[in-house]
């Protein structure tokens, strides 16, 4: 993925949001008042577990294969907000989970434990559920070690236990998100002839977007909250 911050010029206007899709390539973008981001994902031909850090070189090159594509309909191409950059970088776009979330004193949340593509944003929202669920393990800990004595601490143990049961109220939910994060931005790129045909003629729909909400609105009711506030 390449992301550039460039000046907010019409026709783009602070609060526009939008998506193109299409083969190997999607792009997201995002305006503020002063200046717009935008995010261009390459689907790439195999998954790979080496590292890779990008360069300026890498960046130009990138530009070559989609600075042609337009932002919005009659407005910047991807090359001319490159050129007009205030920022960019790129990065691949890692996937996956984890299998063990904390270790002694430590405990992972967010991109830490699990890594999404960033195509719905549910990367950031497991986060910040991630956080709400393990604040809510360690105040148990501590109500039920301070019942009988209030200035008591948890024992390692019992911060353990609260590590392990955040974990386990998050894991099967964050690896659902992975999955889904997933399929968004395969279908956004048409990986394939299924996922080009489910883009364009079912979650193009209103009618089926709305049905896919519905459906899932239960699943988000049951999204934890701060049990002491």
């Amino acid at each position: 993925a390449m992301w550039v911050r460039f000046p907010t010029v019409p026709p783009i206007k602070a609060g526009d949001a939008s998506e193109t899709h299409g083969y190997n390539c999607t792009l997201q973008l995002f305006a503020g008042e002063d200046t717009s981001v935008i995010g261009v994902y390459e689907r790439m031909e195999k998954p790979t577990r080496e590292g890779v850090r990008y360069n300026q070189a890498d960046e130009e090159k990138f530009i070559e294969r989609w600075g042609h594509l337009p932002i919005i309909e009659g407005g910047l191409t991807i090359k001319e907000a490159y050129t007009n950059r205030t920022q960019a970088g790129m990065v691949n776009l890692e996937e996956g989970v984890v299998d063990h979330w904390s270790w002694d004193r430590i405990v992972l949340v967010g991109d830490a434990a699990h890594k999404f593509t960033p195509s719905t944003g549910a990367g950031c929202n497991n986060g910040i559920v991630d956080v709400v669920a393990l604040s809510n393990e360690m105040y148990h800990a501590f109500k039920a070690v301070r019942a009988s004595d209030p200035e008591a601490f948890p024992t390692k143990e019992q911060v353990f236990a609260a590590f392990e049961g955040y974990q386990l109220a998050r894991f099967e939910t964050v690896k659902a998100g992975l999955a889904g994060a997933s399929q968004a931005t395969g279908a956004a790129t048409w990986a394939d002839t299924t996922h080009k045909f489910v883009d364009r003629h079912i979650l193009s729909k209103q009618s089926l977007q709305k049905f896919f909400a519905n459906r899932n609105a239960p699943a988000l009711a049951r999204t934890p909250v701060f049990e002491y506030v």
